[in-house]
């Protein structure tokens, strides 16, 4: 996660919409600790439906990420 704090303007790339908001340490944090919880849970729920779990970095062309790595993790054959 970059490192912002103070008063931000954040855009969302797929409404275009923007949000207002204040960052601190703590807040940043809070939503780390929220963010590990949330991915356990949902490693706990695919496991319990034998589901591959795939964190996909948005970063990297979808089209690596379906040779590469679901390849590598046998999702895909």
């Amino acid at each position: 996660m970059p490192k912002m704090v103070g008063d931000l303007r954040l855009m969302d790339a797929e409404t275009g919409l923007a949000q207002e908001v204040s960052l601190d340490d703590s807040l940043r944090e809070l939503y780390r600790q929220r963010l590990a919880a949330w991915r356990e849970q949902i490693a706990q729920d695919c496991k319990r439906h034998e589901a591959a779990v795939v964190l996909a970095d948005t970063r990297q062309p979808y089209d690596r990420l379906l040779v590469t790595e679901l390849s590598r993790l046998g999702v895909l054959r």
